[in-house]
């Protein structure tokens, strides 16, 4: 007598519900494991999202300068923490004395040939910072500019700690004319 002739029809019955219940269980698992793949790929979740945008803002004109801050923002929109690195920028102008020439190395843009300043967001004792998912965090480096800067260029970039990819934001502006005191 085997074991399956000792056992009830109710019993019978039963056994065949666990096992199709436990196949059941298998494939829900199996299913939600690549429905969940497929919706982490799709949504890009394992790449950065940041927002990233720079400015400049004039504040007040001393002598033959403007007093400026250059500001960076950058905004974790994604799920997951991104580290980064080398956060430098470059402030450029273009004078009224100044050709207007195009540069091949910034894909036939125009050429900003005056260098003001340059320098980093990261402070000098830092190798890296970090951004949180769902933070906007803001960044400033005070500076100047001479009155007869006609355009200025703010160029920012950094790179993700994988060292492979990098981030990059502009912003130009006309520099205002210093109000007179009478």
């Amino acid at each position: 007598m085997t074991l399956l002739e000792c056992l009830t029809p109710l019993q019978k019955t039963e056994i065949v519900f666990k096992i199709i219940e436990s196949i059941a269980t298998a494939l829900a698992i199996i299913v939600g494991g690549i429905w969940a793949l497929f919706r982490f790929r799709r949504q890009r979740e394992n790449y950065a999202l940041i927002d990233f945008t720079v400015d400049i803002k004039f504040h007040k004109n001393k002598g033959e300068w403007w007093i400026v801050e250059l500001l960076a923002f950058i905004e974790n929109k994604g799920k997951v923490r991104q580290e980064i690195e080398l956060f430098d920028f470059e402030l450029a102008s273009i004078n009224d004395s100044d050709k207007v020439d195009i540069s091949k190395n910034f894909g036939g843009q125009v050429l900003f040939p005056n260098i003001i300043c340059k320098g980093s967001f990261l402070p000098k004792q830092s190798k890296y910072f970090f951004i949180e998912p769902g933070l906007k965090n803001k960044y400033s480096f005070i500076s100047r500019v001479p009155i007869d800067s006609e355009i200025v260029l703010l160029h920012s970039w950094f790179n993700y700690l994988d060292g492979i990819h990098s981030h990059a934001a502009e912003k130009t502006l006309k520099v205002p004319k210093p109000k007179r005191s009478y």
